[in-house]
C-alpha cells in the first residue's frame, strides 16, 4: 500500500508539473496574442486616419474638378466673348457715325 501511495503521489507530482508548464506556455501565448492585438489595433487606427485623409482629398479633388471647365466650354466661351466684342465694336462704330 505505501508503494501504491508513493506511486500515486509521484504521478500527481508529474501531472502537476506538466500542468504548471502548460499554464506558463499558455500565459506566454496569451501575452503574445495580446501584443499582436494591440499592434493590429494601432495599425487599424493608423489606416483609419489614412482613409479619412484620402477621403477628404477625394472630396477636395471632386470639388476642384467640378469647378474646372471642360476644354470645349472654354472654346465656346471665347467664341461668345469674341462675338460680343464684335457687336460692341459695331455699336461703337454706329454711335461715332
Amino acid at each position: 500500500m505505501p508503494a501504491d501511495l508513493q506511486q500515486i503521489t509521484s504521478k500527481l507530482t508529474t501531472i502537476s508539473s506538466r500542468l504548471n508548464e502548460r499554464v506558463r506556455e499558455l500565459i506566454v501565448e496569451r501575452d503574445d496574442a495580446r501584443r499582436q492585438v494591440a499592434d493590429r489595433d494601432a495599425t487599424i487606427r493608423e489606416q483609419q486616419r489614412e482613409i479619412e485623409r484620402l477621403t477628404q482629398q477625394v472630396d477636395f479633388l471632386t470639388v476642384v474638378s467640378t469647378a474646372l471647365p471642360a476644354p470645349g466650354d472654354i472654346e465656346k466661351s471665347r467664341a461668345i466673348l469674341s462675338g460680343l466684342v464684335r457687336e460692341i465694336d459695331k455699336c461703337i462704330k454706329d454711335l461715332t457715325e
